[in-house]
């Protein structure tokens, strides 16, 4: 696949890259790969998993967010990246959870497209919204450490709650123009339809 195609640019120094092992790779179902965000050639992996999946919760995330039906919610009081933190790392989190078909989930999850996975040394979570303005928002945020916070350590604990209240904020965050966020759906979309392909040429062999 072309790697132009893997590659959603936000602007001349800041890309998303999806990177193939191989640039000769057929990208089916089960394909893993990592996808990274670039600034001026410097990459931080963002995920690394089945592209498919990805690619399809991008089209659903950008789709909504190009009809100003993703508006972030009134009631995530602080940030998506910071309530994350809180989800993941505390037993009973001062956040909202909905009702949704598997029972109750942590309303941010309407706006999470991946997390990083696996040995990263620096996990983060990418997130795609609708401001009060009706802009698109693409987000990163952090976790803790890159880890989950063990509460029987009070040295992790007193670090992670520190951490909360005075150094975390969002690792990147930027306006997607209207015309950019129709064109990453646009090589979406062809991503899933050239794997879709990819796939039924395979399994007619």
């Amino acid at each position: 696949m072309n790697q132009s195609l893997l590659t959603f640019l936000l602007n001349d120094h800041e890309k998303v890259i999806i990177l193939l092992k191989k640039q000769d790779d057929i990208i089916d179902f089960f394909y893993e790969a990592p996808i990274v965000l670039s600034i001026d050639n410097e990459d931080i992996e963002m995920v690394n998993g089945f592209v498919v999946d990805y690619i399809e919760r991008l089209i659903i995330k950008l789709t909504s967010a190009l009809s100003h039906e993703l508006q972030l919610n009134s009631l995530i009081k602080k940030s998506l990246g910071f309530e994350w933190n809180q989800w993941l790392n505390e037993e009973c989190p001062n956040i909202v959870f909905l009702e949704g078909k598997e029972g109750k989930y942590w309303q941010g999850m309407n706006y999470f497209i991946y997390g990083t996975k696996g040995g990263a040394e620096n996990k983060f979570a990418t997130w795609l919204y609708n401001d009060a303005l009706n802009n698109i928002i693409f987000e990163i945020t952090p976790l803790f450490q890159g880890t989950l916070v063990d509460w029987d350590d009070p040295v992790e604990v007193k670090a992670y709650q520190e951490w909360m209240e005075k150094s975390y904020k969002p690792f990147f965050t930027r306006i997607i123009p209207k015309d950019v966020a129709e064109q990453w759906l646009k090589q979406a979309k062809l991503i899933l339809k050239t794997i879709q392909n990819n796939v039924k040429k395979l399994e007619e062999e």
